[in-house]
């Protein structure tokens, strides 16, 4: 699970930066983005544990 840590520029833009934690516990920046969508799906993307357990199509 990420999350979106908010800043406004020099300019007074909003800017919104994805985090999330890495498999050692570290913090991890995804990016910068100008969307807070843009951010959330970045910091969201692969990050949900599989235990290294892979879907079988088989019954």
């Amino acid at each position: 699970m990420g999350w979106i840590k908010q800043r406004v520029t020099d300019d007074g833009d909003k800017r919104f930066e994805a985090c999330f934690r890495d498999p050692e516990g570290r913090h991890r920046s995804a990016g910068t983005f100008s969307s807070r969508r843009a951010a959330e799906r970045a910091a969201n993307w692969g990050t949900t544990p599989t235990d290294g357990v892979t879907p079988s199509s088989e019954t």
